[in-house]
């Protein structure tokens, strides 16, 4: 047996006197050999591209060379109902969990689309070109050529540079930079006690005068450690039409008696003021 000459799924022309298959020769398949003991012989199945009932070689059998124009199925098959069954749930109707088949027309093409997978009317009739003929295979992509090069001169580059720090504005070392202070935004943190104490400038400095120049506010306070909480400027200092002037209600201190009322007297004859009790005396 391991002699034979024809093994299955050969191809084998079958040409006889008679036309027992075919008017002509005509290429079959192979699907069996058995050996036959009563006879000494082997018996051939074939399968071969002849529709029953017919003589002549099925073009669809093999239909690689085909002219491009040739459409599968052939008119006839459709007309005798040849050309497969109408399509999975072509006749079904309803809210399926395919999808919706009724808007599907006769011959319209299987729709695919995730969870929405509609079967169309002959969706089994297989390609609809089945030729070759035509055929131009997709160019192949060499090893190598999945992208281009280009080759420029290798760059020196200035290491000595963080790039990584954004380069600040160029300052002229000859030319001081110039630092605004804001003084209704500017705090002043006190960190000697918990939790700690935050002022402005602004309470101290009452602003920028007429000619550039800061002004000491009047209610800035001035504290010891006697008076932590401080005392105004205002107490003792106010600002008369010209100049400024000391208020007439302060007191005057002394360091062995302490704090004494001073006691202030305008003489009209001099039109100027002077202390209270020399008025008193000779």
């Amino acid at each position: 047996m391991h002699k034979l000459n024809l093994e299955t799924f050969d191809a084998v022309t079958l040409d006889f006197d008679q036309p027992y298959v075919a008017t002509g020769p005509i290429t079959a398949v192979i699907e069996s050999a058995r050996y036959n003991s009563a006879d000494n012989c082997i018996d051939f199945v074939c399968l071969t591209p002849v529709v029953a009932g017919t003589l002549a070689k099925y073009p669809y059998f093999w239909p690689a060379a085909l002219p491009a124009t040739t459409t599968w199925p052939p008119q006839s098959d459709i007309e005798n109902g040849w050309a497969g069954a109408g399509g999975v749930g072509s006749g079904a109707s309803g809210a399926l969990p395919i999808g919706d088949t009724s808007t599907i027309g006769n011959g319209s093409p299987v729709f695919v689309g995730g969870q929405n997978v509609i079967f169309g009317p002959n969706t089994d009739w297989g390609d609809r070109r089945p030729t070759d003929v035509g055929f131009v295979a997709q160019s192949t992509i060499l090893a190598g050529d999945y992208s281009g090069s280009n080759v420029t001169t290798k760059q020196s580059l200035d290491l000595t540079v963080d790039y990584a720090t954004p380069m600040g504005k160029f300052q002229d070392p000859a030319v001081p930079p110039v630092v605004t202070v804001d003084l209704r935004k500017t705090q002043i943190v006190d960190n000697s006690v918990t939790p700690p104490k935050v002022a402005y400038l602004s309470s101290i400095i009452k602003g920028v005068t007429s000619d550039n120049k800061l002004a000491i506010s009047r209610f800035a306070l001035v504290a010891d450690d006697t008076k932590p909480d401080g005392q105004p400027l205002s107490d003792v200092l106010k600002n008369a039409e010209d100049y400024l002037a000391i208020r007439t209600d302060v007191s005057i201190w002394d360091k062995d008696d302490g704090e004494h009322e001073f006691d202030f007297k305008y003489d009209e004859d001099s039109d100027v003021f002077g202390a209270g009790t020399a008025f008193l005396q000779d």
